[in-house]
């Protein structure tokens, strides 16, 4: 007898252990799971975080380079202007001569 008494609590034993492993296991799973989440969220903020700073970095050269057309828009109108203001009455003279003769 002494030897089935023994397997049963060799069994009584095992039946411990591996209801204290699973314990074990459900308690890595749920810390894992845990980090998991945690390691997702810390992974959209960077994302979020970066993409705000590529996005201001983004608006500040879009905004020097409009700033830079514009400059260069005005130049140009500028020149036109003056151009049309020295020149401006001549032409419409021409272009008067040129509606107003026949051929």
């Amino acid at each position: 007898m002494d030897i089935i008494a023994e397997i049963l609590e060799t069994d009584s034993l095992a039946e411990e252990k591996l209801a204290e492993a699973r314990e074990q296991s459900s308690r890595l799973i749920a810390a894992a799971n845990v980090e998991r989440d945690r390691l997702a969220r810390q992974c959209t903020e960077d994302c979020e975080s970066y993409a705000e700073v590529i996005r201001a970095e983004n608006s500040d050269r879009l905004a020097k380079e409009l700033e830079s057309i514009n400059a260069r828009k005005d130049a140009e109108l500028s020149g036109l202007e003056a151009l049309f203001e020295k020149n401006g009455e001549k032409w419409a003279e021409e272009i008067f001569a040129r509606m107003t003769t026949v051929k």
